[in-house]
């Protein structure tokens, strides 16, 4: 009896060892999901942006150009340090998209132009993807005089070889617009805003240099 007793005891320990152990496994998974905010990638504002990467036109060649490669993790909400990025995915069949590019032309000294800006530096991406609608073929060379004719002096992605990049950021039409913080979180999307255009975002939400 005496046996079966300490026996008895002995697995009511390590059962109640068991127990604890799970007990502060659960409560440790528990605080983490309380205490942390993970970002989850995606098209709407709050969200981490989706890869943006392939064959950009910088005003002399062809290059690899990867959006997200520019990301600081580490950047503090509100701190004019950094590279925020407007991205527009256009067509150069567009009507939308050529009257959208004149208004560009006309903002271009807002585009990685801090501090004459007297705000945090803005960098600009033009996404060519194709809808598609009838015109000028889908080149590169296209997309270069698209480019030319408008003065653009920013990055053009080929995003016409496929799908990939419309499928990932969700376009339905052109022109859309995202501005990207520099952590990589959309600060703003377009299609959010029926009532206000990037430019405006822009004077909205990029941060102001202290003293400037």
């Amino acid at each position: 009896m005496k046996r079966r007793l300490r026996h008895s005891e002995s697995g009511d320990a390590r059962a109640d060892a068991t127990m604890l152990i799970m007990v502060l496994f659960f409560g440790s998974l528990a605080y983490v999901a309380m205490t942390t905010n993970p970002v989850y990638v995606g098209v709407s504002e709050g969200q981490r942006a989706p890869d943006l990467s392939g064959s950009a036109y910088d005003g002399t060649t062809w290059v690899d150009y990867s959006l997200n490669s520019s990301f600081d993790p580490d950047w503090v909400e509100g701190s004019s340090d950094g590279n925020w990025t407007i991205v527009e995915f256009m067509d150069i069949n567009c009507g939308y998209c050529k009257k959208s590019a004149t208004t560009i032309g006309e903002n271009l000294e807002l585009i990685d132009n801090s501090p004459a800006t007297g705000r945090a530096n803005v960098k600009f991406v033009a996404v060519a993807i194709s809808l598609p609608l009838g015109g000028d073929e889908y080149t590169k060379e296209n997309v270069i005089n698209f480019r030319n004719t408008y003065g653009h002096d920013f990055h053009y992605l080929d995003g016409m070889a496929d799908d990939t990049q419309k499928e990932k950021w969700q376009i339905k039409a052109t022109p859309t617009y995202f501005m990207v913080k520099p952590n990589g979180v959309i600060a703003w999307a377009g299609a959010e805003h029926s009532d206000e255009d990037v430019w405006d975002a822009y004077g909205r939400l990029v941060p102001l240099i202290e003293g400037a």
